[in-house]
C-alpha cells in the first residue's frame, strides 16, 4: 500500500516508521524536513496514494486540505492530538 504522511514530526515520524515496518511504501511531506529514514520525502503532496495521514498542527490543517485539490487519495486520516472544537466537522462540511 502507498501511504503518505503530511507533517513528519514526532507523530508523523512515528506513523512513517510503523507504516514502513508493516511493508508499506511511505511518502513524506514536511515543509522543514527533506530527509527521513522511513519515508521518501517529497517537495509536494503525492498524487496517487492509498492512504494519507495528516499529522500537522491544527492551525495548518485547512491549508493542507486545500492543497489536496486534484490529488488522489483513497482515505485521508487526520491524526488529532487536540484543537479547537468542531475543526474536523467544519473541514468535512466543506
Amino acid at each position: 500500500m502507498k501511504v503518505q504522511i503530511v507533517g513528519v514530526g514526532i507523530v508523523g515520524g512515528a506513523q512513517a516508521y510503523l507504516a514502513s515496518q508493516l511493508g508499506n511504501e511511505v511518502f513524506g511531506y514536511d515543509r522543514k524536513l527533506t530527509d527521513f529514514p522511513y519515508a521518501r520525502m517529497g517537495k509536494q503532496l503525492e498524487t496517487d496514494v492509498d492512504l494519507t495521514f495528516i499529522c500537522t498542527p491544527e492551525v495548518t490543517v485547512p491549508e493542507v486540505i486545500e492543497n489536496f485539490d486534484g490529488r488522489s487519495s483513497e482515505r485521508v486520516i487526520r491524526h488529532k492530538k487536540h484543537g479547537p472544537p468542531k475543526t474536523t466537522r467544519n473541514l468535512m462540511d466543506k
